[in-house]
This record gives C-alpha cells, sequence and structure tokens, in this order.
C-alpha cells in the first residue's frame, strides 16, 4: 500500500511535491469504510482524488509511478544507453524520486535520483534499517552476494534491479510491489494479454465479469475471449510498462443483444465509455483481494456520473483490499462522501510549475467543513486550482472579432 511519493524536477513539478495518502490525524469521519483503520503504522486512505485545471499536472502525479516502473523493467544493457528522464523544462538536472509503501507488513522506501547519464544516488529502507545505498560508483551498504559484482556495475543501473535478480529478499519483496502491485488503468484499447487470459482460463471471473458489465446497464448480452488471428502482436503491458511480444494474442469480443439475434464487436470498436468501464471492470474484480495500487486517470471520462458514484462506493467500501489515485475533473464527485485528506489539488504559477496541496492543508477551519459543500467553495475560489477563463478572448478568436 501507498504511503506517499514525492517528485522532484519530473515534468511540471519542478520543486519537490508529495502526495500521501496517510489519513489526516484525530480525522474520524467515514472512517470505517474510507481508510484502511486496521493498519496502525500509519493509517492510510483507500481512495484520493485529485483536482484542478487542463494542462496543470494531474496526469504527472500518475507518471511519475510509471517512470518508475519503466525504469526497472528496462535495465541499461550498455554504458552508452541513457536512462529516460522528463525534467522540467527539460533542464539538465537531476531527476528525485521516492517513495514509501507498506507490503508484507513491512515499511520499505525507495529512493532515486537520477541523470540521464548516471544513477548519482540510489537507497533502500526495510523496517527502518538501510539494505541498498549507493552514491554514484560508491556502495556504503550492499549484501554480501553482491560484493563480487559491485566493480563491473556500470553507473546507469539500477542497484534495485541487479539486487531482486540476485534474489535478495528485501529488494525482491520491493521490486515486485513497484512494478506488479502498482497497476494504470488504461482509457485505451490495450487490454493486456495475461489479464485477458486470467479470464479465459476462469468461468467464476467471467461470470462475474458478465454481472458486473450488466449491473451498471450496459446492453451487453454476453463476451468471448478468443485468440486473434494474427501471429503476434507487440505491446506494451501497463500493468508492468514491459514490451512483450505475444505468439498467440487473444482478443476481447463483445455481443450485443438485437431484435433479430445478436451481434458481435471487438472490444476496440466499442465506444470509449464502454472500453474506459470494461477496462476498469476487469482490474477491480481480477485484483479485488489483492491489494494493489491502482492508478486511474480522468476517471469521469465517458462515463455517466450515475457511474462514477456507483464506482466510488466500491472504492470506499468496507471490503475494499485496494487503493486508488484518482484525477478527475468531476466537482461533483468532491461532495459524494469523500473525507478532507482524500482531495487534492494541482495549480501551475505563472512559471509553468506545478504546485501539490491537500485540502486538509488549508488552517481556516470553514473550508475544511463537510458538513455542507466542498464543490461551491472550490467553484469560488477558495481552494485554487480553478479554471481562468477569458470568454471574450474566446469568441473574439473564434469568430474573428466580428
Amino acid at each position: 500500500m501507498l504511503i506517499d511519493i514525492s517528485i522532484t524536477n519530473f515534468r511540471s513539478f519542478k520543486d519537490t511535491a508529495t502526495f500521501s495518502m496517510e489519513s489526516g490525524y484525530k480525522l474520524r469521519k467515514w472512517k470505517d469504510s474510507n481508510t484502511f483503520s486496521n493498519i496502525h503504522h500509519p493509517e492510510l486512505l483507500k481512495s484520493s482524488f485529485i483536482f484542478g485545471p487542463n494542462a496543470n499536472g494531474k496526469t504527472n502525479i500518475l507518471k511519475a509511478f510509471q517512470l518508475i516502473q519503466f525504469l526497472l523493467n528496462n535495465p541499461a544493457k550498455s554504458n552508452d544507453d541513457h536512462l529516460m528522464t522528463d525534467t522540467f523544462g527539460h533542464n539538465k538536472q537531476s531527476t528525485t524520486f521516492e517513495i514509501n509503501f507498506l507490503t508484507n507488513n513491512k515499511k520499505f522506501r525507495y529512493y532515486l535520483n537520477y541523470n540521464s547519464d548516471e544513477v548519482i544516488s540510489e537507497k533502500l529502507e526495510y523496517d527502518g534499517s538501510i539494505v541498498l545505498e549507493r552514491n554514484r560508483q560508491s556502495f556504503d551498504v550492499i549484501p554480501e552476494i553482491l560484493t563480487p559484482v559491485k566493480e563491473t556495475f556500470r553507473k546507469n543501473q539500477l542497484l534495485l534491479y541487479l539486487a531482486q535478480s540476485y534474489n535478495f529478499e528485501p529488494a525482491q519483496t520491493a521490486y515486485s510491489w513497484i512494478t506488479k502491485d502498482v497497476l494504470y488503468v488504461n482509457s485505451t484499447n490495450n487490454i493486456s494479454d495475461k489479464l485477458l487470459r486470467e479470464f479465459q482460463n476462469s468461468e467464476s471471473l467471467q461470470n462475474r465479469l458478465l454481472n458486473f458489465i450488466q449491473a451498471a446497464d450496459f446492453s451487453i448480452a454476453d463476451f468471448e475471449i478468443v485468440e486473434s488471428k494474427e501471429g503476434f502482436k507487440i505491446t506494451i503491458d501497463h500493468e508492468t510498462m514491459e514490451t512483450q511480444i505475444v505468439d498467440k494474442p487473444v482478443k476481447l469480443l463483445l455481443k450485443h443483444a438485437t431484435d433479430s439475434g445478436h451481434f458481435t464487436l471487438p472490444f476496440s470498436q466499442e465506444s470509449e465509455g464502454t472500453q474506459i468501464f470494461i477496462s476498469l471492470a476487469l482490474q477491480l474484480i481480477f485484483n479485488s483481494a489483492k491489494g494493489k495500487l491502482l492508478l486511474i486517470d480522468e476517471f469521469e471520462s465517458s462515463l455517466h456520473q450515475a457511474l462514477t458514484l456507483s464506482l466510488m462506493k466500491i472504492f470506499n467500501n468496507t471490503k475494499q483490499k485496494n487503493q486508488f489515485v484518482i484525477t478527475t475533473h468531476d466537482l461533483d464527485l468532491m461532495d459524494n462522501d469523500l473525507r478532507v485528506d482524500q482531495i487534492w489539488f494541482v495549480e501551475k504559477n505563472r512559471f509553468g510549475e506545478t504546485d501539490l496541496y491537500s485540502l486538509l492543508d488549508f488552517d481556516t477551519p470553514n473550508l475544511k467543513r463537510n458538513d455542507f459543500g466542498f464543490k461551491k467553495r472550490y467553484i469560488a475560489g477558495m481552494f485554487g486550482a480553478t479554471q481562468i477563463i477569458n470568454q471574450n478572448r474566446l469568441m473574439e478568436n473564434v469568430f474573428g472579432g466580428e
């Protein structure tokens, strides 16, 4: 489970920004449903929602996880390989990520500071003890099993990747959480082949998926998961950010009832709303008891509001084992049984730098009261992070000043 992530010099985040899933101190409202109240080191939220104008950096928080996954899943193969970076304004300074998380009832901290040429600093803490640490090519803490290879270790290699490949248990656990337990729910039509095969091989999962889709009032009578006629396909698995070459790919076909029978559409030809909903349904059902972190971008995109509100009840259900980090423009969600510590905002300053803050950060008690709506206060500009629109200028450029 995610505790927090800090980001420095990545995309629109120039200075350090920290996004936290820790629950607010002494907050009791919806404690049993919206938090993992049985976890006490620390108590964590089940979901958080990030609001803010277009192009102000909401998605960049999710992309930080994807970049870390990419770096760990795609190790440098030679000294000439460049590490992938995406710095603020394409500057030449280093990027820093720090993730604190819980897995297997143990607390981990992974710290990475790097540029395109080399890893400057890297550290892994396990239950309060440093188990991996390097500063450039100086290895301050490494397991004995890695001692023979440290002289040949390249400056553009990640120590966490190497340690897990040598079966160093704390590194394996941390690596597995970052690369496999953090899932990006994509709104594209590229569902991973691996996930579809899990449903193909389980009648129980198929029944749950069909019932879930029909309960949401989609006009889908049934579905099939079949092998594609393509000999192979090359995809990027959005669960792991690994490039996959699939020999016998499978595809999802959806059956729609008509007066004279039914017709079948491939998933890729369904409406965007249907694709988004089914992509999310697959993850929710398959990972219902697995304790994953699901990242959902533009949650409300092409979904009816009744659906988004129903899904929120699932995210914050007392039985929920997963966590959710969600970006959205749907302001009505603010007033749908969310605590103040679950509401986050992003806002760019005049230099294009994103500021990230929580509703919990405001000192004025009246702004944090949730006995009346947050939406009205947000629209009134009390929380910042609003879209400032010059209506006259828009009109002039559409109609040419006529």
